[in-house]
């Protein structure tokens, strides 16, 4: 089936077409990174038969109200077999699956039982870096996608594991709103982080004028720089409203017996 999606920006087609095994589209409003997260994922979904997909995000009502919406509006109907809101399990034509997550219902136990080719996670700067953790370790754990006979044929040395199986292609997928450069999303992707993880994929968008009106984009400009910083350009940085000035009568003395004290408590 051809769904026929042409790019809107480049940093669409550089997340479409990266193989990191981990990577971040990162921006602020309106550029289409919840469509191409969508995209991605939906073209895995189809491409290997028996895929199993999580998409995630912090809050369930977020998840149900954008993120799904996006992902159902893109799937032609006739692929869904079955869709259970309720256990958050959709259900393809060819054995694929998708797992709805709502992140802040679950815990590091019930997250390390998940066996997923790939995971999504939407507005991921709202998610705490101990769960990110959990999700990236559980990457690659389902080993029961189908690799189609003509990309095999298309590509002999396809990689195998240790069992020699084939092996789906695994991503853990960000989309991120700009936050501050002690957020872990920033620490571990960013190109100007010296915490950057080698090999991690990071691409930034500024809003796409292309995707809304010109009207609400020449408002959004009439905000305040911060506030066009970060939403607008899609810029990392302290906000200065987390700046705080210490007042001098504040302070104290360090004298032995103030230490002993702090350490005594």
């Amino acid at each position: 089936m051809n769904l026929n999606i042409q790019f809107a920006n480049p940093a669409q087609r550089q997340l479409y077409y990266t193989r990191a095994r981990n990577q971040c589209i990162s921006g602020g409003f309106t550029n289409g990174k919840t469509f191409i997260g969508c995209f991605k994922a939906i073209t895995l979904l189809l491409t290997f038969p028996n895929y199993r997909m999580i998409i995630a995000r912090q809050k369930y009502t977020d998840l149900k109200r954008t993120t799904m919406q996006t992902f159902f509006k893109m799937l032609p109907s006739e692929l869904i077999v079955s869709h259970n809101e309720q256990d958050g399990l959709t259900q393809l034509i060819n054995g694929s699956m998708i797992m709805w997550l709502h992140l802040d219902k679950v815990d590091e136990n019930t997250l390390r039982g998940i066996e997923p080719n790939s995971i999504l996670i939407d507005q991921a700067e709202e998610t705490e870096e101990k769960v990110y953790d959990v999700l990236d370790s559980r990457i690659g754990r389902w080993d029961g996608a189908i690799i189609p006979q003509d990309l095999l044929n298309a590509i002999p040395d396809w990689p195998k594991d240790k069992q020699d199986k084939y092996i789906a292609p695994s991503y853990l997928i960000l989309l991120t709103n700009p936050d501050t450069q002690f957020h872990y999303i920033y620490r571990k992707y960013h190109p100007d982080s010296q915490e950057k993880v080698e090999g991690y994929f990071f691409v930034e968008c500024e809003w796409d004028k292309s995707l809304g009106s010109e009207e609400t984009y020449e408002q959004a400009l009439k905000r305040d720089p911060e506030w066009v910083a970060k939403y607008v350009r899609g810029v990392w940085g302290l906000s200065s409203s987390q700046i705080h000035v210490i007042a001098p009568q504040s302070l104290l003395e360090a004298t032995p017996e103030l230490i002993k004290r702090i350490k005594s408590h």
